[in-house]
C-alpha cells in the first residue's frame, strides 16, 4: 500500500516531483486507528527532504477513511529518506512517536530527534532537538564553537560531553530547568529562576552581544528613541 503526496513546491527540485509514503505500522487510538508512513522518493537522486507521515483513520460503512493527515509530521534527510522511528508509552497517557534523522554540518554528524504525541484530537509535535553528534570528522572550530569558548575559559569539556543540544535557546533552558543537563544563561535570568544554581562561580563571565532593535518605521519616533536611550544606559550598568 502506498500513499502519494505532491511535494511542497518550495522543497521540490523539479516540477511534479512527489513523495510516495509506505505504510509502516498501524496503532489503535481509542475508537480510531493511526497509520504511520515513511516517505520514499519517486525520482532518482531526489533532494526533497524525506518525511514521516501521520494519518488518522476512521472506520465507516464503506471502509476506513482518512480523518486527519499530517504528511510532514517529522522531516528527515534532504534525500527523501524518512526519519527512523519507534513508538513508546513511557511519556504519559498517549503513545509517543520518537523520530530520528541524521544530517552533516561542517563535518559534524548530527542526530535530530522529534517527539510526536498521538492524541485523539491530532498529533502534537515537539520542536526538533539534537540528541547526539559525532564531531570526529570536524576540522577547526566548526560545529564546536561553544565547546571551544568554554575550553578557552578553562572548562575541561569535549564535544562528546554534549549529548543533548538544541538550536533553540528556549528548548535548552527548559531542559536545564527540568534537570536534564547543564546550560549557559545570562546571569540576571539565572538568578531569577527558582531551582537553578550557578556552577563554577569563580569562572569569569562569558561576554555576549545584546541588540536593541525596533521596526524600521518606528525608529525615528522620539518616544522610541527615548526608550532606546534609557535601555542602553541601564544595560551598560550590568
Amino acid at each position: 500500500m502506498a500513499l502519494v503526496l505532491r511535494a511542497d513546491p518550495k522543497l521540490a527540485t523539479e516540477a511534479g516531483e512527489a513523495l510516495a509514503y509506505e505504510a509502516k505500522t498501524v496503532l489503535r487510538l481509542e475508537s480510531d486507528a493511526v497509520l504511520i508512513a515513511a516517505s520514499k522518493a519517486r525520482a532518482p537522486a531526489s533532494t526533497v527532504p524525506g518525511a514521516l507521515g501521520i494519518f488518522y483513520l476512521r472506520a465507516t460503512a464503506a471502509g476506513p477513511e482518512v480523518a486527519g493527515a499530517w504528511p510532514r509530521a517529522a522531516i528527515g534527510a534532504p534525500n527523501a529518506a524518512a526519519p527512523g522511528f519507534g513508538v513508546t508509552n513511557a511519556f504519559g497517557q498517549w503513545p509517543v512517536v520518537v523520530a530520528r534523522s541524521q544530517e552533516v554540518r561542517s563535518g559534524v554528524v548530527c542526530e535530530r530527534t522529534q517527539l510526536i504525541e498521538l492524541r485523539p484530537t491530532g498529533p502534537v509535535v515537539s520542536a526538533p532537538f539534537v540528541s547526539g553528534f559525532d564531531a570526529r570528522e570536524a576540522e577547526g572550530a566548526a560545529g564546536r564553537s561553544w565547546v571551544g569558548r568554554l575550553r578557552d575559559l578553562g572548562v575541561p569539556i569535549s564535544p562528546e560531553d554534549c549529548r543533548i543540544v538544541s538550536e533553540s535557546a528556549v528548548v535548552v533552558w527548559e531542559m536545564v530547568k527540568r534537570g536534564m543537563g547543564v546550560g549557559v544563561m545570562m546571569r540576571e535570568v539565572g538568578e531569577q529562576t527558582p531551582g537553578v544554581v550557578r556552577l563554577l562561580p569563580e569562572l569569569r563571565p562569558i561576554p555576549v552581544p545584546i541588540w536593541l532593535v525596533t521596526h524600521q518605521e518606528l525608529q525615528s519616533r522620539p518616544s522610541i528613541r527615548l526608550v532606546q536611550a534609557i535601555m542602553a544606559q541601564e544595560l551598560a550598568r550590568t
